[in-house]
């Protein structure tokens, strides 16, 4: 009984000495909590009539700006290799590969230097896109300052730095108005350096893909769009946003549908409480952005080839499909294909081509685009799976087959920069990647900014309520394009194919960032 008593007693002192050292550890985190606090409320309450949004937005602009040229115009350079698409703007103006050894041409490494032969520029049957323009403003700078007969692909880098500069001052001083105080809007200023200045962005600034106009494009309509909150500069922000978002639109073929969500969110500018001329002039974005859309889709080159179409069945419809032959009759083909299912392009190159009747015959005569999507439509839990695909790929944004480095730079093929890549690392790496992450963002957007558009076609002098429609705007259009990925190749290069996708997460996790902070601080003043 005794022995019984001594070791009850022993377990009550250590217990109390275990609650006296949590007890201790919670004064000291205490502590350190109350001194961080009383220095970050001194440092605002200095810097409460030097802070403004814009000095944020100015500083970062000029971070993110020194961090681009050390990237792409300091050795080594970066850039993103050619994947192979390249040539669909390059022959334009009959840019070339210097070499002839494709492995150094294609995928392994960044080629800086170019062949320009105007006498072999060719332009095809089909309207040139946007980037052409771009490309041509390019060669142009090159051909000034150079005057040779070979294109630097830093110049098209330098050209895309100068675009993008403003899109970024503008996105990061509209969320730092989010914000009352210094500390957040330096860390709002230096989560939009981390995200939007990642070296997966940055990279395809020297490259001939669309994805580099398309980013800048994008975040320009946004934040034009978000800046409807000035009298006297509304004017001015319409322009840019319909500027911007008819070049996106014309761009490539695929995002021509975004002219239909960028004119549905022109024509809820005209409810804004302003003058006749004023509405007028929102109807006539309207109108334009619709006919970009109509330019675009009827005027550059389809995505959906034959090659796309073979991904789409065997990567898409096949790769979900419990029962392939099942499936396989559903569109009126044999279930002998099933041994197709996935299967990609890369794996039977000579047969996806259209001269093979085997394939022509009985395969790619049963289906198209429409009905693929009739398809997804009766089956939807089909498309989830496969947006739980994309969301996966959505977080991965740098792609794995290219390389980032000169081959006289003396890396791997293939190799990746790790300068400035923690963002993207971190999606890749560590993030949740399923479709219930994305889900929960858009949630989440909803709750933050939901009490800004209570009032559905009323809105207030400064155009707040109209923050939720933008953000929906960005949700819609990632949402769509990762169904237009799924439809038109499966989950072949979803990567690169979904790039407004992984681009508008980020905008949201950037916006959802500056509301958190915006609510917090609500709290802390006592509520509104």
């Amino acid at each position: 009984m005794e022995g019984l008593k001594r070791g009850v007693m022993i377990k009550m002192n250590e217990n109390k000495d275990e609650f006296k050292w949590v007890l201790r550890s919670y004064k000291i985190i205490r502590k350190i909590y109350n001194f961080i606090s009383n220095y970050i409320n001194k440092i605002n309450e200095k810097m409460k009539d030097k802070y403004s949004a814009r000095t944020i937005g100015l500083w970062s602009s000029v971070i993110a700006l020194f961090l681009i040229v050390y990237m792409l115009f300091v050795y080594p350079y970066l850039g993103i290799s050619d994947d192979g698409s390249f040539s669909r703007n390059m022959r334009h103006f009959g840019i070339d590969h210097i070499g002839e050894n494709r492995e150094d041409n294609y995928f392994n490494y960044y080629n800086r230097r170019y062949m320009v032969s105007p006498e072999k520029a060719f332009i095809g049957e089909k309207g040139i896109s946007s980037v052409n323009i771009f490309i041509k403003i390019a060669l142009n700078l090159d051909k000034i300052f150079t005057k040779d007969s070979f294109f630097d692909m830093r110049f098209m880098g330098l050209v895309y730095t100068i675009l993008f500069i403003p899109a970024f001052f503008i996105i990061v001083t509209h969320a730092a108005k989010r914000v009352n105080n210094f500390t957040e809007g330096v860390i709002i200023g230096i989560l939009g350096i981390i995200i939007f200045s990642d070296v997966s962005y940055t990279t395809y600034f020297c490259s001939f893909y669309s994805e580099p106009l398309v980013f800048i494009c994008f975040l320009l309509c946004i934040c034009s769009a978000l800046s409807f909150n000035n009298k006297d500069s509304d004017i001015l922000w319409l322009i840019l946003y319909t500027i911007s978002g008819v070049i996106l639109i014309t761009s490539e073929k695929q995002y021509s549908v975004l002219g239909i969500f960028l004119g549905i969110l022109s024509v809820r500018f005209i409810f804004m409480e302003r003058k006749v001329l004023y509405k007028a002039l929102c109807v006539f974005v309207s109108m334009i952005l619709f006919f970009s859309f109509l330019w675009s889709s009827s005027n550059l080159e389809s995505n959906f080839t034959l090659s796309s179409k073979y991904n789409a069945m065997t990567r898409g419809i096949l790769l979900q499909s419990k029962n392939p032959e099942e499936t396989l009759k559903e569109f009126g083909i044999d279930s002998n294909y099933s041994v197709l299912a996935d299967t990609n392009t890369n794996d039977f190159y000579p047969l996806t081509t259209g001269a093979n009747e085997s394939l022509n015959n009985g395969f790619f005569d049963k289906y198209n685009s429409i009905d693929i999507i009739k398809y997804y439509i009766k089956h939807p839990i089909s498309m989830v799976y496969m947006l739980n695909i994309a969301s996966k790929e959505a977080f991965n944004t740098r792609i794995s087959y290219s390389g980032n480095y000169e081959k006289e730079a003396g890396f791997n093929p293939k190799a990746k920069s790790l300068f400035w890549s923690s963002w993207s690392t971190f999606k890749m790496q560590s993030a949740p990647k399923t479709i219930g992450v994305v889900i929960v963002l858009y949630v989440l957007t909803i709750i933050l900014w939901g009490n800004k558009s209570r009032r559905l076609f009323l809105i207030d002098k400064k155009g707040n309520n109209m923050t939720l429609e933008i953000m929906m705007l960005v949700i819609f259009s990632g949402l769509y394009q990762a169904i237009q990925a799924i439809v038109m190749s499966g989950d072949s290069e979803l990567n690169k194919h979904i790039f407004i996708f992984s681009l508008s997460i980020d905008l949201l996790i950037y916006f959802c960032f500056s509301g958190i902070f915006h609510k917090l601080n609500i709290i802390q003043n006592g509520g509104e």
